[in-house]
């Protein structure tokens, strides 16, 4: 009942978000990204769990990392199905060379991506991702892969007001 509760008061903070400051304007930016080794996590869960889903997974690879006595390169990246059903799968990426123990090892696939920002509370960062790709649409780029949320801020340290979001779709590049 309590999560219950909690996710109402996130989406009834969302909508009062749109309903003071209209619906976000992100400013998109294209960009180039490398291909990278990366150790992830993954998890599974409903619309409604995707956060929950998504902290799990920072938790165990940022344990895994810890115990491993490895620092990643980049921030972690978050990534997630364009397309959610009933459930959806999160991984969540961390650039670095080596196996680590109690993670996968893959590659973040690189190429051509449409970028915004996002700063504020994680839990309202699907606005920017929804503006995102109202944006690639409009301007007729076809999408490719799963939207990336790269998590600049630590937010053990920062305030959830402050946290700035890197919000990433994959486009596919015209000959």
């Amino acid at each position: 009942m309590e999560a219950d509760l909690l996710r109402r008061r996130r989406m009834l903070a969302t909508l009062d978000r749109v309903l003071t400051d209209g619906l976000p304007q992100a400013e998109v930016r294209l960009g180039r990204e490398d291909a990278r080794p990366v150790a992830t996590t993954q998890d599974a869960g409903t619309i409604s769990e995707i956060s929950v889903v998504t902290s799990g997974c920072v938790a165990r690879l940022t344990a895994a990392l810890a115990a491993a006595g490895v620092q990643p390169y980049r921030p972690l990246v978050g990534l997630f199905p364009l397309d959610i059903a009933e459930q959806a799968t999160v991984t969540v990426a961390a650039q670095v060379e080596q196996e680590v123990p109690g993670t996968t090892r893959g590659i973040l696939s690189g190429g051509l991506f449409a970028v915004a920002t996002y700063v504020g509370p994680y839990d309202q960062v699907s606005l920017t991702a929804h503006a995102l790709l109202a944006w690639t649409g409009e301007h007729g780029h076809t999408t490719r892969g799963e939207l990336r949320e790269v998590y600049v801020c630590d937010p053990r340290q920062t305030a959830p007001d402050q946290l700035v979001t890197h919000v990433m779709i994959k486009i596919e590049e015209s000959e």
